[in-house]
């Protein structure tokens, strides 16, 4: 290697490690990197200055840290600074429309999921690219400074984290088919164990992983084969009949098996007044590799679904369930927002056949307390044609479904769970839960906009 060429790998790895410093992209504190680089960073020996104007010295330094951040990351180094030095040169020439409501998220729709940005985006957005979103994302939160800002130790690392994961999952999670990503709840509980592993390079990392994840599912395409792996690791144990947290208690569950999971329906008894009170929730069990993942639906879900509305914080809980044998079971939230389910033990009840008798006794008077919410869902798909899907409608009739009603339905098989959801309240909707479709179908006049109608025979030729 000739000097000139030489001294531009020196001056450039001083500059990658200068900003490495500076921004404590790496370490909180001048004082944790220094003692990973073996030499003080104080009174002005710093770690560009690492060597003197040997290359060699700056560049063993540099490659050594590019190698931990590869161990503990998704990331390389070398990229993630340029894509900061970018990053801080568009938020200096591009201040005033960077700085306007909703860029974050149409940043992230235009890089991630193919959608057009506001006129006033239009030129930032053609000298930029997907790898720059990220970066002017944490800018933009003041999760990550300027490259030009005095540097200093980082204070509240894990409240930063928190906050940034908070507005991208809000960004992200517009959708509800995104909350059921274990990708996002395996980060956050990650941060919430170890927030003092935390530093500015796991920000980063945390929201590159999260969009990249997003873009991976951002077409109806991509969300159907995400649904469909993520079934692929589904299974239903054997948990029918009556749990109790305590054999004492006058709360106690029922399990009840479904196509696709469980009903979980918590009884609460009232002996004076001779009433149980009753709420369905639904679980769903998914095997995760080391542990189980399970996840628990308040009724009142049912109407976000079919409506196809943001969720509700209160009405899904991601939890870690253990069975420790075949007669207990524990369940440990693994988000935040997962706390309002407070159940997190129960046991098989030694008096499941008192319970049982109890149920059948016309002497208690069943009162559901969310009836509104009340549904059957009727799995009961018939027949697939080369044209159209045929569902069982009633017991004498059919509802012919067009696949062009929507282009997942191309590929649809047997074995996906495909029906009639009735509301006890009246609304009818076609569901393709899998798929997270669902149109409603209740009146004539709604089956005709859609193309779909009642039939009483199939047609294979259709």
């Amino acid at each position: 290697m000739d000097t000139e060429q030489e001294e531009k790998k020196a001056q450039r790895a001083e500059e990658f490690l200068r900003i490495i410093e500076r921004t404590r992209l790496l370490y909180n504190t001048s004082a944790e990197l220094g003692e990973v680089v073996g030499f003080s960073l104080e009174s002005g020996n710093g770690l560009a200055r690492k060597g003197g104007h040997s290359s060699f010295m700056k560049d063993a330094v540099l490659r050594e840290l590019i190698y931990m951040t590869e161990q503990r990351t998704s990331l390389n180094l070398e990229r993630v600074i340029e894509a900061y030095i970018d990053a801080d040169r568009l938020m200096l020439q591009y201040r005033r429309q960077l700085r306007k409501k909703d860029v974050c998220r149409q940043l992230i729709r235009h890089f991630y999921a193919e959608a057009e940005v506001d006129e006033s985006l239009r030129e930032v957005a053609a000298e930029m690219g997907r790898e720059h979103v990220p970066l002017l994302l944490l800018m933009l939160q003041d999760a990550l400074p300027s490259l030009s800002a005095k540097g200093g130790d980082v204070q509240g690392i894990g409240e930063v984290y928190r906050q940034v994961f908070s507005v991208v999952k809000s960004i992200v999670c517009a959708d509800i088919q995104l909350r059921t990503l274990p990708m996002m709840t395996e980060m956050e509980v990650w941060a919430n164990k170890n927030p003092q592993k935390l530093c500015r390079i796991d920000l980063i990392d945390c929201v590159y992983l999260i969009l990249e994840n997003y873009g991976s599912i951002s077409t109806p395409e991509q969300l159907s084969s995400t649904n469909v792996a993520l079934l692929s690791r589904q299974f239903i144990p054997d948990l029918d009949g009556i749990w109790t947290e305590d054999e004492a208690s006058t709360v106690f569950w029922q399990f009840r098996k479904y196509d696709n999971g469980h009903s979980m329906r918590r009884y609460v008894l009232n002996s004076e007044r001779r009433e149980l009170s009753f709420m369905d929730f639904h679980l769903r069990c998914f095997d995760d590799g080391d542990s189980i993942w399970a996840l628990v639906m308040h009724p009142h879900l049912i109407q976000s679904i079919v409506h196809q509305t943001p969720t509700p914080n209160d009405c899904f809980a991601n939890l870690e369930m253990t069975m420790d044998d075949e007669d207990t079971l524990t369940f440990e939230p693994k988000t935040t927002d997962s706390q309002w389910f407070h159940l997190r033990s129960l046991k098989r009840s030694s008096r499941e056949a008192f319970f049982l008798d109890m149920l059948e006794n016309e002497n208690y008077r069943q009162l559901n307390e969310c009836p509104e919410d009340e549904y059957t869902f009727s799995i009961c798909l018939a027949a697939i044609t080369e044209e159209a899907l045929y569902v069982r409608w009633d017991e004498e009739n059919f509802l012919r479904v067009p696949k062009s009603l929507n282009r997942q339905l191309e590929d649809l098989h047997f074995g996906e769970s495909t029906g009639i959801i009735r509301m006890n309240s009246g609304p009818v909707f076609l569901a393709f839960d899998d798929r997270r479709l669902y149109y409603e179908v209740t009146t004539e006049e709604q089956r005709r906009a859609l193309g779909t109608e009642v039939v009483a025979e199939l047609c294979v030729r259709c």
